[in-house]
């Protein structure tokens, strides 16, 4: 029997619409209306043949998957139990698939999911003790067993207690997963199957967050990461989710994982967002005859994210299900973090540029970036100097932007192409941009260092082209006018 590893820091939401939501618990959801049939992502699962890293936006499905594979395949979960979450599901017609796979395997689910404010090492290194000791807590049948030895049974009182967790050394933190996946292969004498869930999340707060240092975070998660995934024979299958699969250069432990881009693989595809044909099932429920004739309004504000060959279009899930439960078509887009990455860095001419030809669903042709290194996490983090900024950022920036959720591809793109275009894929997305771009104009703070800066091109870049194919007429009167008042204290000087 095989063993697999799941962790969850996010606390249990009992009301069912919130789980579809927030905590992305299957068994909440399974005879809930706003249930859409993804089970046969578990057979793709199984199927992966190496370590794998799949990415999608927030909001797309990727905690409900995981939990429901952990819901599938855990020997925790009672054979009964998990017989009637299933019984009817596409997974359930595959009589034997589902005799030797349901309840056969020990799980480790781990989401690195914020739960507290990180702030700095100490804050980092507090949230995984908390991360390890909701993991260690859903095994509470290891301290007791008589196949773990006394001494493992000392270390692991490390990790279950109560206030002890809060003293583990970071030694302990570090071999925490390692700890955790030799246990559980000597009590179900089997290999692990590690599964981790918003990998990124600190990751990519890091790099939007000035005050963080993001190389701390970088060589946490390296030892972190090195302990588990390297060498571990305790570890048979792994699988990460988050929202990017670009190569983060200072990630080392992860550039062996074999990564699925969101709608770029056939086998992932269907399981991250809701299909067309999941659009019509839902529809055609009871639950939703008010809305049943809205799909166009749904397809126009919620859909619209298509794969490189434009073949596959998928809805944003949680943005559909909030409408289904509400019957208003608004913007139900959460990801205040990038929110305000994006209206700092409209500071930068070509950053607005961008987002004023977006929101008007322009193709934007930006160049393809599968690698990130230190270079560009230091210009996304230094995008206030006028100096350091540079046109490789912005492509850095977009195609972050496009794994977060806010572009899709505009035209067909065959992979190989340095550019492609992008485009953003619907109005939510539309008005959360334009919502930034007005906010920004309207604050005359950031209009102030957004003048400052562009002053100081025209000042001290005597390269520079002509300032009004850069500017918006507006901000362009504005500038000229603070330039000429430069010009002429100069002059008196």
């Amino acid at each position: 029997m095989l063993v697999i590893i799941v962790f969850s820091v996010v606390p249990i939401i009992y009301n069912c619409f919130a789980a579809v939501l927030e905590h992305e618990n299957f068994y909440d959801i399974r005879y809930s209306p706003y249930f859409i049939d993804k089970t046969l992502f578990i057979k793709s699962f199984l199927n992966t043949s190496q370590p794998c890293l799949i990415a999608a936006p927030d909001g797309f499905g990727k905690s409900t998957n995981l939990n429901m594979l952990k819901n599938f395949l855990s020997a925790d979960i009672n054979n009964t139990h998990g017989e009637n979450i299933f019984r009817d599901t596409e997974i359930s017609k595959d009589m034997n698939f589902t005799k030797d796979e349901l309840g056969n395997y020990a799980v480790i689910y781990c989401s690195f999911k914020q739960h507290m404010p990180v702030l700095d090492y100490n804050s980092l290194m507090n949230l995984f003790r908390s991360i390890l000791y909701r993991t260690f807590a859903m095994h509470p049948y290891l301290p007791t067993s008589k196949k773990i030895s006394t001494s493992d049974k000392k270390k692991l009182s490390w990790f279950v207690g109560v206030k002890k967790h809060l003293r583990l050394k970071p030694s302990r933190v570090f071999a925490g997963l390692h700890f955790l996946a030799k246990l559980l292969k000597s009590y179900h004498g089997k290999e692990v199957i590690l599964m981790i869930d918003d990998f990124d999340s600190i990751i990519m707060d890091s790099i939007f967050t000035n005050n963080l240092d993001y190389e701390m975070v970088f060589g946490f998660h390296n030892a972190f990461f090195s302990s588990v995934l390297h060498d571990n024979k305790n570890i048979n299958k792994t699988i990460l989710v988050g929202t990017s699969c670009k190569c983060f250069q200072p990630l080392k432990q992860l550039q062996h994982l074999k990564c699925f881009e969101f709608l770029k693989d056939e086998n992932f595809a269907p399981f991250f967002g809701i299909t067309e044909k999941e659009i019509d099932q839902l529809l055609a429920k009871r639950d939703f005859k008010t809305v049943y004739n809205r799909k166009e309004d749904i397809r126009q504000w919620y859909g619209g994210y298509k794969s490189p060959d434009l073949k596959t279009q998928v809805f944003n899930t949680r943005s559909t299900l909030s409408f289904l439960r509400t019957g208003q078509l608004k913007n139900y887009w959460a990801n205040t973090r990038v929110l305000k990455t994006l209206k700092l860095l409209l500071i930068e001419p070509a950053v607005e540029i961008l987002l004023n030809d977006s929101i008007r669903y322009k193709p934007i042709e930006i160049h393809f970036v599968d690698k990130i290194d230190q270079t560009h996490i230091e210009g996304l983090r230094g995008f206030t100097d006028c100096e350091l900024w540079d046109e490789e950022f912005s492509d850095v920036f977009m195609n972050l932007l496009m794994d977060k959720g806010y572009f899709t591809f505009a035209k067909k793109w065959k992979g190989n192409e340095d550019k492609f275009n992008v485009t953003i894929p619907n109005e939510e997305i539309r008005s959360v941009v334009e919502k930034v771009i007005t906010s920004f104009l309207e604050d005359p703070k950031e209009l102030l260092d957004r003048l400052k800066a562009t002053v100081h091109e025209m000042c001290f870049d005597e390269t520079k082209e002509e300032v009004g194919s850069v500017l918006s007429e507006p901000i362009l009167q504005e500038v000229q006018q603070v330039g000429k008042t430069i010009g002429e204290a100069k002059e008196l000087v």
